[in-house]
C-alpha cells in the first residue's frame, strides 16, 4: 500500500535543537525549522537558516553528496 500522493509531497523532518552554556549560545537545525532571537529592542536576530532544496548552496549541497 502506498502513500497519497498529496501526503508524501507535505511530509518531511525537521529539528532545531539550542543549547545554552554560561556564555556560549548553540543552535544546529535541519530541515525548515528555524531558530530566531528577539533582542532587547524587541528586534528578531535569526540564528540559523533553512536547508530547503530550492536554495542554491542547498541543493549544490544535496547533488554532491
Amino acid at each position: 500500500m502506498s502513500a497519497p500522493v498529496w501526503f508524501v509531497s507535505l511530509s518531511g523532518t525537521t529539528c532545531l535543537v539550542a543549547l545554552l552554556s554560561e556564555k556560549e549560545l548553540t543552535v544546529a537545525n535541519v530541515g525548515d525549522s528555524r531558530a530566531v532571537l528577539c533582542d532587547k529592542d524587541g528586534n528578531a536576530v535569526p540564528l540559523s537558516h533553512d536547508h530547503k532544496p530550492y536554495q542554491l548552496k542547498e541543493r549544490k549541497r544535496i547533488k554532491k553528496a
